[in-house]
């Protein structure tokens, strides 16, 4: 992995995590049919923030589906990497591993997605 890759990885997996974070299922019914679910009446008159906030939600939902796929202890981790890399100190840690161990199963995660991400054209390959 380049650092441009880890660089546009890390920008992804925290556009992930501020979707994440604000993310909340509703529960019961929608009031909107499905087929119209995330459509508004101002979508062909959006602004440039409506427009970011659109691909921005696309962008972690693709990193969504490929975590997904990763196994518990590395999905942990990303999300702990995440948590401390969004507040000013390493406040968050997995108190089932040291610090060391952490940092390694965050890397190897980060090696897990990048493949998953490419193939998705969401890490561009700069030669």
């Amino acid at each position: 992995m380049t650092k441009d890759e880890s660089e546009q990885l890390e920008e992804l997996l925290m556009t992930w995590y501020h979707w994440a974070k604000a993310h909340r299922e509703h529960l019961g019914h929608s009031r909107v049919a499905p087929g119209f679910q995330g459509v508004s009446d101002l979508d062909g008159y959006g602004d440039d923030d409506d427009t970011d906030a659109k691909l921005n939600r696309y962008v972690a939902e693709q990193v969504d589906v490929c975590l997904s796929t990763l196994p518990v202890d590395l999905r942990a981790a990303v999300g702990i990497n995440m948590r401390n890399k969004d507040v000013p100190n390493q406040v968050f840690r997995n108190p089932r591993c040291s610090p060391d161990e952490q940092h390694q199963r965050y890397q190897q995660a980060k090696e897990s997605l990048l493949p998953m991400l490419r193939k998705r054209d969401m890490i561009q390959v700069i030669a």
